[in-house]
């Protein structure tokens, strides 16, 4: 369940909501931030080898909370039409990880960006040991 808490505008995808209050898994409300929250994961957003965007994805973040406990959560995204859509999923760390190693390939870093990776390692330091 996700409940808008205020608007704004994304440069980078046509997200109109910035804030969101989610329930985690004790059932405590949390508010998450997507557009600030670190990135564990972004589903790429162009093929490459075509110029035309994927129509949906999911993305991984992570939201620190004020207890300083860890809510990793699912952004799935659509673009359908001109409105992208998008909607969010509270699950555990393993879940996170395993959900990492699957799609994101982790063979040599697979295809995430820089930040992403760095923030994988801070969460899960196991996956890039050597």
């Amino acid at each position: 369940m996700r409940v808008p808490e205020s608007i704004g505008n994304d440069r980078k995808r046509s997200e109109k909501i910035v804030r969101y209050l989610l329930m985690d898994l004790k059932e405590e409300t949390q508010k998450i931030e997507p557009l600030t929250d670190p990135r564990i994961y972004r589903s790429p957003w162009t093929p490459p080898i075509t110029s035309r965007r994927y129509l949906e994805g999911t993305d991984l973040l992570v939201h620190e909370t004020h207890d300083g406990e860890c809510l990793y959560y699912f952004c799935h995204w659509s673009l359908d039409g001109v409105d992208a859509e998008q909607s969010f999923q509270v699950v555990t760390k393993e879940d996170a990880r395993s959900f990492l190693i699957r799609v994101a390939g982790l063979e040599r870093y697979g295809n995430m960006y820089y930040d992403e990776v760095i923030n994988a390692k801070k969460h899960f330091p196991e996956l890039f040991e050597e």
